[in-house]
């Protein structure tokens, strides 16, 4: 669901019904959303760098993000490190 602030994530069932995870989770997912929508290419660690989120989690907000309908692309860089672009929004 789209809010004039952008998505609006779901974060209220299971592990996550807790008030101060949503909040936690809304926010990371917010600065994610806001750093990406740049549409440049960023490793995990650039992506913690720039939101504080740690890096599992930024995979998973990546992740996430893919299941709101953005298209998020992946690229491969060497030695098991890849790069990731928000490169398209979800059609409304």
């Amino acid at each position: 669901m789209m809010s004039n602030d952008g998505p609006e994530f779901d974060f209220t069932s299971g592990a996550f019904a807790a008030k101060s995870t949503q909040r936690r989770l809304k926010g990371q997912m917010k600065r994610i959303l806001d750093l990406m929508s740049d549409h440049r290419w960023r490793t995990l660690s650039r992506i913690h760098d720039k939101t504080g989120a740690p890096e599992a989690s930024a995979s998973s907000s990546l992740r996430t993000l893919r299941s709101y309908g953005y298209t998020v692309d992946r690229k491969y860089v060497g030695g098991g490190l890849h790069k990731y672009k928000l490169s398209g929004e979800p059609d409304e």
